[in-house]
């Protein structure tokens, strides 16, 4: 009797070594980072009407209002109305309280001061987009010195006995790390985003605590230093992926010069991953929090 050896198909192969929810986790990874490079060489006025595609004019539907239009268009004079009311209430409220301090008084220079900062928040509101914008587009230029030509690697090498081992055993945790680290690195980048619209909207009211004097101004020193952690945010969220991903590559030579690494190399990018896609999520996490004590914007 001749006994035929038959061989399972290559996707339950894939399946049981872990081949597949490994391919499954580097197009999730490589889709939602691929994502977040676009975003990090954006500016806040690149999210303006979205294009409207032939099929939805042909059955008349628009594409909505883009968040920039939204906010420069709608929200942004709504609180610069408020912002000019407001201007002359703290300008009031100021002088007020500096004719009610008897031991300083109403004196000339006071009188000058309160002038001077009067005129500086007149200015501000003015031109408060045009400035936002400049600072937002340095930010922007600067970024993309350091933008990664493409999405960060996290795993390399080859499909030996290590690496069908560790992903036998690790394959579904890779993928939950993978995309949970992923999406908490787009949530971070889109959060900015959301942070800087929802300052801009709001400038021309901070600003106007500026002609209040002493006491007020504290308001619109507050807003400026959210606005300039936000704005230089990108920078460092740029430089802490290209950083990071330099690390891993460091790292894996580490792990691959021990002896176990040495006989399963595999096994070593995967382990590897494990430890630096939390590295590189948490690094982007904290990146405002490093602004904010590297640079007393607190």
């Amino acid at each position: 009797m001749v006994m035929l050896a038959v061989s399972p198909p290559q996707w339950i192969v894939d399946l049981l070594s872990g081949g597949s929810i490994y391919t499954l986790a580097q197009e999730l990874w490589n889709f939602v980072m691929n994502l977040t490079m676009v975003l990090l060489g954006k500016n806040v006025s690149d999210f303006s009407n979205p294009q409207t595609s032939e099929l939805m004019q042909l059955i008349g539907m628009s594409a909505g209002t883009g968040a920039w239009d939204y906010v420069k268009d709608t929200v942004f004079p709504f609180f610069l109305s408020m912002g000019t009311a407001f201007l002359n209430i703290f300008a009031l409220a100021g002088f007020c309280r500096q004719a009610s301090n008897f031991k300083e008084g109403i004196t000339l220079e006071a009188g000058f001061e309160l002038f001077i900062k009067l005129f500086i928040a007149n200015v501000l509101m003015v031109n408060l987009l045009d400035i936002m914008q400049a600072f937002t587009g340095f930010a922007i230029n600067t970024s993309d010195v350091f933008i990664p030509n493409a999405v960060p690697s996290v795993v390399g090498g080859d499909y030996d006995a290590g690496f069908r081992l560790a992903m036998l055993l690790v394959a579904p945790i890779y993928l939950i790390v993978a995309a949970v680290c992923s999406i908490t690195i787009l949530l971070e980048v889109l959060g900015r985003f959301l942070n800087l619209f929802m300052l801009i909207s709001t400038a021309p009211v901070a600003m106007s605590t500026i002609a209040g004097g002493k006491g007020f101004e504290a308001t619109a020193a507050a807003w400026f230093k959210s606005f300039l952690t936000n704005t230089l945010q990108i920078v460092v969220i740029v430089l802490v992926i290209q950083i990071a991903t330099r690390i891993n590559w460091s790292l894996t030579s580490f792990m691959n010069v021990s002896g176990l690494g040495s006989w399963f190399d595999g096994a070593v990018p995967v382990v590897g991953a494990l430890i630096f896609m939390p590295f590189m999520a948490t690094a982007v996490k904290a990146s405002d929090t490093f602004l904010k004590r590297s640079f007393a914007l607190n």
